[in-house]
């Protein structure tokens, strides 16, 4: 009797041994980390990496036009009030950039340009060609900027009142010309695109005067051939007219400028293959030296302004 009760409980024992094993051992499936596992709300829980960071995108640059704007804005704030006049038009699509005075610009020699074209107009009222030696003057004036066939060749063509008439005529609406002498005539670069437009589109001068006015201006001596020929794409030819003059308080009313230096330069150049017409102008200059950089400076600024994006 007591064997059977040891036996039973033996039984029993090894009964509650394997369910007490197997409980254990589903207890500890149950609880294994799992690395789907949710929180107590359902949600999973938070990464301890950081997530990918996005940059704000930059922004882009701003137009040639508003560069050239702010960099000439620049270097006018550190000049005399109305001391730099510029202007650049691509022919080919007629874009043009204008900056600083509109009137007031003193000429210098550039106001040779202005002569020839008058005479050319004034041969053409009257199906007439210049003579050998008005031809030989008027080279010189050109080419050489000699001043006294300069002078001589204003004279002849009818003085102030026939400049002023042909600047009329050709779109000039900001020259008036020089009260003691025609190197005083103010100008803008504005009109200085009038100037150089009568040379190279159709218009008061006939294709045999454009030819001969800028046949001239390719010829210019290679020591004034300075100002826009900077731009000028190497191993281009390009027609360019200076002027330059040191002003001293001996001239007259508002003629005077205590000895500083204007220095003007304007022409037809060829830049990245297209043709531009720039025309620039300052004034109040310590030297000519320092007119020349200064120039040369704003038609690098200016020229992007109008040319196509590269």
């Amino acid at each position: 009797m007591m064997m059977g009760v040891t036996r039973i409980g033996v039984g029993a024992l090894a009964a509650a041994a394997m369910l007490s094993a197997c409980t254990t051992a589903g207890s500890a499936v149950r609880t294994a980390p799992d690395s789907t596992s949710t929180s107590a709300a359902g949600t999973p829980p938070a990464s301890s990496s950081p997530g990918p960071t996005t940059s704000a995108p930059t922004p882009p640059p701003p137009p040639p036009r508003e560069v050239a704007k702010q960099t000439l804005a620049k270097i006018a704030r550190r000049l005399p009030a109305g001391a730099i006049s510029i202007a650049v038009r691509d022919k080919r699509s007629g874009d043009t950039f204008v900056y600083g005075a509109r009137r007031g610009m003193w000429t210098a020699s550039v106001y040779k340009v202005l002569v020839l074209e008058t005479l050319l107009l004034e041969r053409q009222d009257t199906n007439s060609w210049f003579s050998s030696g008005e031809l030989d003057e008027i080279t010189r004036m050109i080419e050489q900027s000699d001043n006294v066939a300069g002078y001589d060749l204003f004279l002849d063509a009818g003085g102030s009142g026939a400049l002023a008439a042909a600047a009329h005529r050709l779109g000039m609406r900001h020259t008036v010309i020089g009260q003691s002498d025609p190197t005083f005539t103010t100008t803008s670069a504005a009109d200085g695109l009038a100037l150089l437009d009568s040379l190279v589109d159709r218009g008061p001068l006939n294709a045999r005067s454009r030819a001969f006015a800028l046949g001239l201006m390719r010829s210019v001596e290679s020591d004034q051939r300075w100002g826009v020929g900077v731009l000028a794409d190497p191993g281009t030819t390009f027609a360019n007219k200076n002027g330059w003059l040191g002003i001293d308080n001996s001239n007259g009313p508002g003629e005077d400028d205590d000895g500083l230096w204007v220095t003007n330069s304007l022409g037809v150049v060829r830049v990245h293959g297209r043709p531009l017409l720039v025309a620039l102008f300052s004034r109040h200059n310590p030297d000519l030296d320092s007119g020349i950089r200064l120039i040369q400076r704003l038609a690098r600024v200016a020229a992007p302004a109008v040319l196509p994006a590269r």
